[in-house]
């Protein structure tokens, strides 16, 4: 055995091994050869499981047997995860569950979901006979549930262009996102500190980094100095009322033209509660902002440490590189990028469910995936027992990276986590 080694998908036989030996000897050692090449083509699963290939270039309606498509492109790899999933289940049915479980060969490349993969008990692997969903060995698997931005032209429409800042007016591009089938913006909604969990609404990528929603100040916060109606805080002093809103000290909003869909995030009373809030009006004569319900929390700050916020969702704030702004009316994107567009990708968050989700499922793996650009989470699992995400890179989410709810023995395991929404664990 230490005469073989599997390279660059190559078996490496050492003279050695035939060196004098008989014809029969070698006529063994042949055979046990091409066994063991049969074998490692395999990636190195046990000849007692059964394996079904996912690619690129598959189609759902081939059995999802082999790893490429065949000579005459009549069989070869599925296309979807949900599609080798359907698979297991049929296989589980006509002939139940491999001795060693199942494995789901997944070939490089980008699989933009439309919806999550969801998988419920009837996708449950067993003891020592797990169901495991991998990236083929050394490749890089990404599935997302975003879709790429193309079409960029530069911005022609003289009131567009009036609106933005004159620095940006050369360097701010846009894409019209209906021409491109993109419909579902998603909804902006009140969150943070105090507020139930919901689905983000479209959010932009470039490069596999997050942008801004364009906001202003670009860095940092503004204070609140005051508001019209005082109440008490319980503590010995005051604070603004909720409905009555509260004022800023800035010319800045007086330049925005469209006020219809601007947001506030903000520490409204105390640094450890803070939540993003539509606006439903601004007096720029009063410099008074009022909020729409559910409002802020406990009540607005003003002065010394008070309350500290800062505005978003304005095209004229489209000022500096990796800031985005969405006419959601038009389906308009427009973006200022960092780098040279052409040699870049800009991809939009689309799918508001788990980008994996385990509903009572037991024994899963989810190995070696990059699973990135929901709404939600990227992966929830829900009672059950023994399932395990490992090795997995999981990032650029609405909510949370990774969510255990119930069921016993699960685990996250050597995973990268990073940019989600609301937390990564």
């Amino acid at each position: 055995m230490e005469a073989i080694s599997k390279k660059r998908g190559k078996l490496i036989i050492q003279r050695s091994l035939f060196s004098e030996r008989s014809p029969k000897d070698k006529s063994k050692v042949l055979a046990h050869l091409v066994f063991l090449w049969l074998f490692l083509q395999t990636d190195g699963s046990s000849v007692a499981s059964v394996n079904f290939y996912v690619s690129v270039s598959g189609k759902d309606q081939w059995s999802g047997r082999s790893v490429s498509p065949n000579g005459e492109l009549s069989d070869g790899p599925f296309a979807t995860l949900q599609r080798a999933r359907d698979a297991i289940r049929q296989l589980k049915t006509s002939e139940g569950l491999p001795e060693d479980g199942v494995t789901v060969w997944i070939a490089k490349g980008t699989y933009c979901l439309e919806k999550g993969l969801k998988l419920t008990a009837e996708d449950s692997g067993e003891t020592a006979r797990p169901i495991i969903y991998r990236a083929r060995l050394n490749e890089q698997v990404r599935v997302t549930g975003g879709r790429p931005v193309t079409g960029w032209q530069k911005i022609s429409d003289p009131a567009v262009l009036d609106r933005l800042q004159p620095t940006a007016r050369a360097k701010v591009v846009q894409a019209d996102m209906k021409a491109q089938g993109i419909t579902d913006f998603g909804k902006l909604r009140s969150r943070g500190f105090a507020r139930s969990t919901s689905p983000a609404a479209l959010e932009v990528f470039f490069q596999d980094e997050p942008t801004t929603l364009a906001r202003w100040p670009n860095k940092g916060f503004i204070k609140i100095v005051g508001y019209p109606e005082p109440v008490g805080d319980n503590h010995g002093g005051m604070m603004g009322k909720l409905d009555a809103g509260f004022n800023y000290e800035a010319d800045r909003p007086d330049k925005w033209a469209d006020a219809n869909d601007i947001w506030v995030h903000g520490y409204w009373a105390y640094d450890w509660a803070n939540s993003y809030e539509h606006v439903a009006t601004i007096n720029t004569q009063k410099r008074l902002i009022k909020t729409s319900p559910p409002y802020g929390n406990y009540g607005f700050r003003a002065g010394g440490h008070g309350g500290r916020f800062y505005f978003l969702n304005i095209l004229e704030e489209v000022d500096e590189p990796k800031e985005w702004y969405l006419d959601r009316r038009t389906g308009i994107l427009y973006f200022w990028p960092s780098s040279i567009l052409e040699q870049s990708t800009v991809v939009v968050s689309l799918v508001e469910t788990p980008l994996i989700h385990m509903a009572g499922a037991s024994y899963i793996e989810i190995r070696g995936l990059t699973i990135e650009c929901g709404r939600a989470d990227g992966v929830r699992i829900e009672d059950g027992t023994n399932n395990c995400i490992e090795e997995c890179v999981v990032r650029n989410l609405g909510n949370y990276g990774v969510v255990v709810n119930g069921g016993t023995n699960h685990g996250v395991a050597n995973c990268l986590i990073y940019g989600p929404g609301d937390g990564g664990i």
